[in-house]
């Protein structure tokens, strides 16, 4: 029988950063102090995603050594990040590999990601992305996976458009529109498409009225927290490494838009954050 989550543990909030990079060999703060200031904030699951064979790699590593430490449930995502495409596509050996890390991990992998598709920059065509798109959905499908995308337009075309097209193909798709700060058309077909939206530290310091626009129709049952640490670190700590602790500043904020009690926040999402990635349970 399925137990519901809590919003707290040992008298703390229980949150989760579903998104985030704090393996990555070039992150800048002690792994031990991150997860000790994790605790602290009352966040207790992340899941730290990959973003090429490499970092994949390094995140199942910091997954196996990390998690259950000072009581934070570590879990990984895996995949290619749209600008980390080889030149030369996605060949069928790193998909054995790939398939290989779920196999052999399969309590650690709770998703695939960082996928997607980006068009600001001219550094990976849009046929490659695509084909590579196209492939680590049917990763996913086949392993029974949730995604997290990254989806994002630019002056190379629009990104969303090509998107939907992809996700058409696949009915049985799941998971997060990661960092989702585009328009209310688009979160419309998000969430008839049954996928969630991450909220980061963009929501704290947003003075884009059409985005606060959008933020205001996000239902909250379809929202998961996430930092993208060691980026878009959210206010009070602009300008500084973000990290999975500041999650609490994200559901402070959301608990003053809402008018809800943090802990009801905690309950929420960490529950959403479960549901699409059940290994953080």
């Amino acid at each position: 029988m399925e137990q519901p989550v809590s919003a707290t543990t040992n008298g703390l909030l229980t949150l989760c950063d579903t998104h985030c990079h704090i393996h990555d060999d070039d992150y800048p703060l002690p792994a031990d102090e991150v997860l000790i200031n994790a605790v602290g904030a009352g966040v207790s699951k992340l899941l730290t995603m990959g973003s090429c064979l490499v970092s994949d790699c390094q995140a199942i590593v910091y997954a196996k050594g990390y998690d259950g430490t000072s009581g934070v449930t570590v879990r990984v995502g895996i995949g290619l990040y749209p600008h980390d495409v080889p030149a030369g596509g996605l060949t069928d050996e790193t998909m054995v590999e790939l398939t290989g890390m779920i196999r052999d991990n399969p309590q650690l992998v709770a998703g695939i990601g960082e996928i997607g598709l980006d068009y600001y920059y001219d550094t990976v065509s849009r046929e490659l992305q695509i084909d590579t798109l196209e492939r680590m959905i049917q990763l996913a499908v086949d392993c029974d996976l949730s995604m997290s995308f990254h989806v994002r337009s630019g002056q190379y075309g629009d990104a969303f458009a090509d998107f939907w097209s992809i996700i058409r193909n696949f009915p049985d798709v799941k998971g997060v529109l990661h960092s989702f700060t585009d328009n209310m058309a688009n979160l419309e077909k998000a969430l008839n498409a049954g996928l969630y939206v991450g909220v980061n530290g963009i929501f704290t310091f947003n003075k884009d009225a059409e985005l606060g626009k959008v933020y205001d129709h996000m239902p909250l049952e379809r929202i998961v927290l996430e930092t993208d640490a060691p980026y878009l670190a959210p206010v009070p700590y602009r300008g500084k490494v973000n990290q999975p602790a500041y999650i609490r500043q994200i559901a402070e904020c959301l608990a003053k838009h809402y008018n809800m009690e943090v802990a009801e926040i905690a309950r929420i999402t960490t529950a959403n954050a479960v549901t699409v990635y059940p290994a953080l349970a």
